[in-house]
């Protein structure tokens, strides 16, 4: 955890300590219980790492190619970064809305018009939609937090298969030099080699890949056909 998180995530501790102080349905024996739970915010939420990418998601069944490997990546990379932008709008969004509530308790103070009474109910009514609005803030930077450390992996992800990339083929360079057109032909290609070993040994099958295995049927006997009358 780098030292921006770990202020963030204290700041987070404090507030939410505050807020167990005003659960009015505890007594104070019960406040301290929860309290005292929160030193296991510390501990991370079991984000999506590097090495679970490499290994489970991006695995060579499923992306049997480098390219579709990276292009699966790049995929997930944009989801999290659009995550994190749609947070930001989310966070500035909620500030100025806090704002807002600060400028309608202050005219609810200079309002002549209202009793006391009037005017002390809608300021707490403000000052509790405040609170909320606070709270969000302390969610919304928390699910920050987790996003970038999941754009983070994935981006490293996509760094380390271009290195692959260079290495398998010298001409690659840069994404640029990588077709990603052919992709999907090339990996539905060595999907149904492998699609029709598994029904060859009579193992089960998906439907989908029962139609790939026998459409590849059908063009082999086919191209056996035609190989057979040029023979002739």
């Amino acid at each position: 955890m780098d030292k921006d998180q770990e202020e963030t995530l204290n700041a987070i501790i404090v507030n939410e300590s505050e807020k167990i102080q005003s659960l009015t349905v505890l007594d104070e024996n019960a406040k301290q219980i929860v309290i005292s739970s929160l030193k296991y915010m510390a501990i991370p939420y079991m984000p999506i790492t590097q090495e679970f990418i490499g290994k489970t998601i991006l695995n060579d069944v499923e992306y049997p190619l480098l390219e579709s490997k990276m292009s699966q990546a790049a995929i997930e990379m944009k989801s999290r970064f659009n995550r994190l932008i749609d947070s930001q709008y989310d966070l500035e969004k909620t500030q100025l809305e806090i704002q807002e509530l600060d400028l309608d308790i202050e005219d609810i103070t200079k309002d002549q018009t209202k009793s006391e009474a009037r005017k002390s109910l809608e300021t707490k009514k403000k000052e509790l939609d405040r609170k909320i609005k606070n709270y969000r803030l302390t969610s919304i930077k928390q699910s920050m937090i987790d996003s970038f450390k999941e754009f983070s992996n994935w981006k490293n992800s996509l760094d380390t298969l271009l290195e692959d990339m260079k290495q398998a083929d010298p001409e690659i360079n840069s994404i640029n030099d990588i077709d990603f057109d052919s992709i999907r032909v090339e990996e539905m290609k060595i999907k149904t080699k492998r699609w029709l070993e598994l029904y060859q040994r009579g193992e089960e099958l998906t439907q989908s890949q029962k139609i790939f295995v026998f459409d590849q049927i059908m063009r082999d006997q086919l191209n056996i056909g035609n190989k057979a009358k040029k023979d002739e």
